[in-house]
């Protein structure tokens, strides 16, 4: 696949992806994990199914809303697809895990620029990531905060500017260099390779651990499976494209998993009541399909900033 791409998509495909593993992660085997007691009773999230676990309760009840997806523009489907799966796995660590830390929306033009400067030396202008890089670049060179005094762009203004993936944050290791103090000490430190359904049940429903997936496959909705209440979508056509993994689930026996696109809200139908827009879902069995010809990381474990609380009203 050429650099650069046509149409509302970012990721540079299988060959670059290949390369980019040998020379900038160290897989970790899944057999590793320990797996982490839960924390807060699962009764307590109104979710719609039976069994499983859907980050969208927790980022509700944090933040208050949904983060909206990002636009369908070029380029800018790797980069959102991790600030929101990381801004998932932040929100989890404050509600879930009771981490004593504070709120922050990763800033996407930073992490898209990190992921193709610092770790794939990219210095064109021409559009495109891989989700290996972008791992690799939130593992090591952090995430910068929108909150951030001289940052831009706050999350959902102008959607942090998808406009910026044309500037320099893209491109510019010197523009990178200026903020690599703020974001540094806000590392990823959980990048394990998913492989299989199996895998991903255990990092969304056990470990609390969003996933970005990165393939050139497309989806189209079939419609509603009336056994089950649900629109389900399947593979259709091609897309050089990431998304993440919001949800992991159960109805009637039947496991789902619940994708986030980066198409804005309106792209995909509402799946059903209790789910957000802006995403689709896939049965459990076609998630074993796609991952078999994908890049699929999981994002945990960040290293947050402390929360000191402020007594100043004593």
């Amino acid at each position: 696949m050429q650099f650069g791409t046509d149409g509302n998509y970012g990721w540079l495909g299988h060959r670059k992806e290949r390369q980019a593993k040998r020379q900038h992660l160290t897989i970790v085997d899944f057999k590793q994990w320990d797996l982490t007691e839960r924390v807060i009773d699962l009764g307590a999230f109104d979710f719609p199914f039976d069994d499983g676990f859907g980050f969208w309760e927790i980022v509700d009840r944090v933040y208050g809303k949904q983060l909206p997806p990002g636009p369908q523009l070029v380029g800018n489907c790797v980069p959102y697809g991790s600030c929101l799966s990381n801004f998932d796995r932040i929100c989890t660590e404050l509600l879930w895990f009771g981490e004593a830390e504070e709120l922050f929306i990763p800033f996407v033009p930073y992490s898209y620029g990190a992921g193709r400067v610092y770790v794939g030396n990219v210095t064109w202008s021409s559009h495109g990531s891989l989700g290996s890089w972008q791992i690799a670049a939130d593992m090591k060179y952090g995430l910068l905060p929108t909150d951030i005094t001289g940052v831009p762009i706050r999350y959902e203004d102008d959607m942090q500017g998808s406009a910026n993936t044309n500037s320099s944050w893209m491109r510019s290791k010197a523009t990178l260099d200026k903020w690599l103090p703020n974001a540094q000490e806000l590392t990823v430190g959980d990048g394990t390779e998913i492989t299989n359904f199996n895998q991903l049940k255990i990092a969304v429903c056990d470990k609390k651990q969003p996933v970005t997936i990165a393939s050139n496959w497309g989806f189209a909705s079939q419609g509603v499976d009336n056994k089950y209440g649900i629109v389900i979508h399947k593979r259709s056509g091609s897309w050089a494209h990431q998304m993440h993994i919001r949800g992991v689930f159960e109805i009637k026996g039947q496991w789902f998993v619940y994708v986030g696109n980066q198409w804005g809200e309106d792209y995909h139908p509402k799946v059903a009541d209790g789910f957000p827009l802006g995403g689709f879902v896939i049965y459990a069995e076609e998630f074993d399909r796609w991952v078999k010809e994908a890049e699929t990381f999981v994002r945990g474990s960040i290293n947050g900033r402390t929360y000191i609380p402020d007594f100043s009203f004593l």
